[in-house]
This record gives C-alpha cells, sequence and structure tokens, in this order.
C-alpha cells in the first residue's frame, strides 16, 4: 500500500499545503500506522495474515487507517472510541471490518483506559500512538524529509509549518526534522 509522498499544493504566493487527503485512509494517520505495523512485522511481534489482534483509541482517522491496513495485512481490528464520534467515521471502519467499542461522549479518557484493559487482559497488539515515540519518528523521517524535498523543488524557504495536533506526533517530527536541518522555521499548532 503506497502511503505517502502526497503532493503539495500552491494555495498562494507564499501558502503551500501538503494534500494528506491523497493517502489510501484519506489522512496523515495512514503514516504513522504504517511505520508503526511495518516495525511490528520488522521485529517478528506481528505476522501477516495470522489474525492478531490490533486495539486501538482512536477519534476517527487513525482507527480509519488502521482498520484499513489491518484488513489488507490479514489482521483483526478492535477500535475503541467515545460514543459521539462522527457516524461516517465509524461506519468506515466498520466497512473495514472493525470491530467498534463505544466510551461515553467526549470521555476520550475512558477510551484509552478500555483499550488498555482489552490489550492487557487479551494480549492484543496496540499502536499506542499517543506515546509511541515511532509516531514521531515516522513524521522526521517521511514528512519532514518530503516538505524538505518539496521546497527544494519549488525553490522557496519554509518560513514556517503548521499542523492540527492530535497526538501531536506530525507536528513534533516535523519540528525535530527541521531542527537538525534549520532551526529558523517557527512550528505553529492548531
Amino acid at each position: 500500500m503506497k502511503v505517502g509522498n502526497t503532493p503539495l499544493i500552491k494555495l498562494s504566493d507564499k501558502l503551500y499545503g501538503k494534500y494528506e487527503a491523497l493517502n489510501p485512509g484519506g489522512s496523515i494517520k495512514d503514516r504513522p500506522v504504517k511505520y508503526i505495523l511495518d516495525d511490528a512485522e520488522e521485529r517478528g511481534i506481528l505476522q501477516r495474515g495470522s489474525g492478531q489482534v490490533i486495539a486501538e483509541a482512536t477519534s476517527g482517522n487513525t482507527g480509519i487507517s488502521l482498520a484499513m491496513m489491518c484488513a489488507e495485512r490479514g489482521y483483526k481490528c478492535v477500535i475503541v472510541m467515545p460514543s459521539d464520534m462522527s457516524v461516517e467515521r465509524k461506519k468506515m471502519m466498520e466497512f473495514f471490518g472493525a470491530e467498534l467499542h463505544e466510551v461515553g461522549e467526549g470521555d476520550f479518557d475512558a477510551a484509552i483506559l478500555l483499550k488498555d484493559e482489552m490489550v492487557k487482559k487479551e494480549g492484543y497488539f496496540t499502536l499506542n500512538q499517543f506515546t509511541n515515540p515511532l509516531n514521531i519518528e515516522c513524521h522526521s523521517k517521511t514528512t519532514f524529509k518530503e516538505l524538505l524535498n518539496h521546497s527544494i523543488t519549488i525553490g522557496k524557504y519554509i518560513s514556517a509549518f503548521i499542523a492540527g495536533t492530535g497526538t501531536g506526533g506530525t507536528i513534533m517530527g516535523v519540528q525535530k526534522g527541521f531542527q537538525e536541518f534549520d532551526s529558523r522555521v517557527k512550528m505553529i499548532a492548531v
């Protein structure tokens, strides 16, 4: 499955957007999901086609990416999320075969707790997207490098990087890359 290498879209003379919706799952979350699964497979923790169960707490996009990649790789997917997340997200996860468990509206702490209990009790693999350093590493090794290549291609200096925050992996990984390359780039979390 091809993830990443998404295009840079010119929005104005000085503003560009990285079009992450072109990833197979429709979001930037495909990057860390693939990166973490690839790492677990390389280390022999997961074996494709084994039917092993992977569980994660998510509000949506990571769950869609995980459900899609589990379907592709032959894993079972268990998603725990607050009940007030969009019906469309839930349907996408179910479409890919994920088993959904819902907790109270807006109670993301309960979602993480339930996921952690399942992982401990059942021995499921988990991405641990909020605390896994591979989430940050993924973005420093892929997203940042693509941004750097784009800046060379378009012949323009990147003065700021703006990103929405969920786990914080994207902005922390890109920041790590720019700190090693050019510390003048401003990082703006939205």
